[in-house]
């Protein structure tokens, strides 16, 4: 099984989220590079998204970049990374988003 993520972590990159939700700091997603092939070349701050939390799926607006899988301790680590659900079209733009900080 371990193997089986290895493969996974290997094709995807992570994001930071913002959800409307009452927390502090955004929440980090794994793209999976089938879903993320298609904006290679655009800024991906301030899409929407559509993410999985807790029991529920929300839609958030993502935050930072794209950043490689590396870093992490342990393989569990990586399993604990729920994926991207679905991305859309820009809503906000850099400089507001840097405003609501």
């Amino acid at each position: 099984m371990s193997s089986l993520l290895f493969e996974r972590s290997e094709q995807s990159r992570l994001i930071d989220v913002a959800v409307p939700r009452p927390i502090d700091t955004p929440l980090t997603y794994r793209v999976e590079r089938s879903l993320d092939s298609r904006i290679e070349s655009e800024s991906w701050i301030g899409r929407w998204v559509r993410v999985p939390l807790g029991r529920a799926e929300v839609c958030g607006v993502i935050v930072s970049e794209p950043r490689e899988t590396t870093g992490f301790e342990t393989e569990t680590e990586k399993a604990k990374l729920r994926s991207v659900i679905e991305m859309g079209s820009k809503v906000l733009s850099g400089d507001l988003l840097k405003l609501c900080e």
